[in-house]
């Protein structure tokens, strides 16, 4: 009896200095948040070939993937054999040679229409103060004073302070720098050999954690890993084929229309549209307010049917042909994890918004099931 009595009074003294412990480790932790950002940022810098060979890895394993099974239904003894190496080859042979397409034709017609924007932002704008000062002469608009509102004014300051030949070339600049270029070619290589050794690699981390993990955790680990690769695979790979193919119906349309700067806006409501819901309407919004100005009002309103069908086609048709039923969000749902998303974590939250939710979504309705479970057990 005393030996129980000196535990308990042993494990209270542990639970108390474990308690303590963590209130001085979280204090220390806060106390040297900055210290810390500069580890992580310090460990990101060093780790970016792995993090972009990790990136460009699950960027195309899934088309290797589906290119391993085709090679497997060709019978052919070679390639069958040489199957991981024929896809991972392939697939980085065709993504090289749709990269060079983009950069040969897309990048300097979509620059030149930026840059030629960029210069008629002036002259757009003082077509804007006049035609509102049109309108306060027919009495359409409450009286403003836009007397200082001309090329001299602050606005017009601001831009022609910036020169976009010199941003052109400061990106350049960066683009060339010659860490990054060495960065993202060991990225490549490293992306190769976790593509070729990829089932290596799931072979140990499942070992690793069967042995460290209790069986029944181990197995639910595995199970959500597997859930979770799935959904952010597929929503990634299906959104970046849905933006190219929006993006290049929204440019055909754009030049059947003759609506200026057709590649540049079309390729805006393209990049726009991986952001759900938000985005296309954003991208179509910015593209009528450009053409208001470059090819008036009627062109404009053309421009916003057009885009308007071309969104219901891409909800109704391009999208669920693509993706599925397989993530089955409500759009509220969709809307509040976009606007959370972007809202803490910038671009990137807007982007993933969507895979996470459908993630939380699984993990909440198997606990629910299992309560639901277990409280009719308790009730019989």
């Amino acid at each position: 009896m005393d030996k129980v009595k000196r535990f308990g009074r042993y494990s209270t003294w542990v639970m108390a200095f474990v308690f303590l412990a963590a209130l001085i480790a979280v204090y220390k932790i806060f106390d040297n948040l900055g210290n810390i950002r500069l580890f992580f940022h310090q460990l990101a810098s060093v780790l970016k070939p792995f993090i972009l060979g990790f990136v460009f890895s699950y960027l195309l394993s899934e088309p290797c993937r589906k290119l391993e099974k085709g090679v497997e239904k060709t019978k052919n003894v070679f390639l069958v054999k040489h199957k991981k190496q024929f896809s991972v080859a392939l697939v980085y042979i065709v993504a090289v040679l749709l990269i060079a397409a983009a950069l040969s034709f897309m990048l300097p017609a979509v620059s030149k229409n930026i840059v030629e924007l960029w210069a008629n932002i002036p002259y757009y704008f003082d077509s804007a103060v006049e035609y509102v000062k049109q309108l306060q002469e027919k009495g359409f608009l409450l009286n403003l004073n836009l007397d200082e509102m001309t090329l001299d004014n602050s606005i017009q300051k601001l831009l022609s302070s910036v020169d976009i030949n010199s941003i052109g070339a400061y990106a350049q600049g960066v683009v060339g720098l010659t860490s990054g270029i060495i960065n993202v070619f060991m990225g490549i290589i490293i992306s190769i050999y976790m593509l070729l050794e990829k089932d290596s690699i799931k072979s140990v981390l499942k070992r690793v954690i069967y042995a460290f993990v209790p069986q029944k955790t181990a197995d639910n680990f595995i199970e959500y890993s597997r859930k979770v690769n799935d959904i952010f695979s597929k929503f990634i790979s299906c959104q970046l084929l849905d933006a190219v193919i929006v993006g290049t119906i929204a440019s055909v349309l754009m030049s059947a229309l003759r609506v200026k700067y057709a590649l540049m806006l079309g390729a805006m409501i393209g990049l726009f549209n991986l952001i759900p819901y938000f985005g296309a309407i954003v991208a179509s919004v910015l593209s009528m307010i450009i053409t208001v100005f470059t090819g008036g009002i009627a062109k404009a309103l053309w421009l916003g049917i057009f885009l308007i069908a071309l969104q219901q086609v891409d909800g109704n048709i391009i999208g669920p042909k693509i993706m599925g039923s397989s993530l089955d969000i409500s759009p509220l749902w969709i809307i509040f994890a976009v606007t959370v998303g972007g809202g803490f974590f910038g671009v990137l939250g807007l982007l993933v918004a969507v895979p996470v939710l459908a993630i939380v979504k699984i993990i909440f309705w198997d606990i629910l099931e299992i309560k639901e479970e277990n409280k009719r057990k308790i009730d019989k």
